[in-house]
């Protein structure tokens, strides 16, 4: 899509990336700028933060170089999705995450979904796109309906918090101070547990 110069370009990443470090996103845009002189980037980051995270948008929004490439071509748009939770996803998605702590990025060595795990990621996925298009339009004059999402993408991007009485909170950092001793094959600690 970025040799042939689309405009606009919509990618739904769904590899099992339980890190959320955006390996397949950081490989893709790493070989077009070396095979292609191409560079995308997605200024504001990318606001995906982790499986559950209160500042989760699900979505991030590009710049694609074309024009630094090429000086007769215009920049293009990247709308990059990604599956992840922030509190605002239907109770029963909110359930299945509770008892499948790797959802939503189980492995994709799970071929054969059960029920339960099917309409989860059916359901998330539509709420998502739903919360993604839900953002109010920037109004651009004859944007056609991909166009539209990517405007109404950015919006969402840069809108105010997502679920401030989210479910998901973020987790507290702590440290932990342990002193202990060996007597005759068995440890006494002593412990403090302080937050960050």
């Amino acid at each position: 899509m970025v040799l042939r110069r689309c405009a606009t370009i919509v990618v739904i990443d769904g590899s099992a990336d339980p890190g959320y470090n955006c390996e397949d996103l950081g490989n893709a845009i790493r070989k077009i700028r070396v095979d292609l002189g191409i560079p995308i980037d997605f200024c504001g980051g990318i606001p995906i933060r982790g499986p559950r995270d209160v500042l989760n948008r699900y979505c991030a929004v590009g710049t694609i170089g074309y024009n630094l490439a090429d000086e007769s071509c215009a920049a293009g748009r990247i709308l990059y999705i990604k599956a992840c939770l922030n509190g605002t996803e239907p109770r029963d998605v909110q359930h299945y995450a509770e008892d499948n702590p790797d959802f939503p990025q189980q492995g994709t060595e799970q071929l054969w979904f059960d029920e339960a795990q099917f309409e989860s990621y059916r359901s998330l996925g539509l709420h998502m796109i739903q919360r993604i298009w839900g953002s109010a339009p920037t109004g651009a004059p004859g944007a056609g309906p991909v166009e539209e999402l990517i405007n109404r993408a950015e919006s969402f991007v840069g809108g105010v918090d997502v679920a401030p009485h989210s479910r998901w909170p973020q987790p507290a950092k702590s440290s932990v101070k342990l002193q202990g001793k060996f007597r005759n094959d068995s440890i006494s600690l002593n412990g403090t547990l302080s937050e960050e």
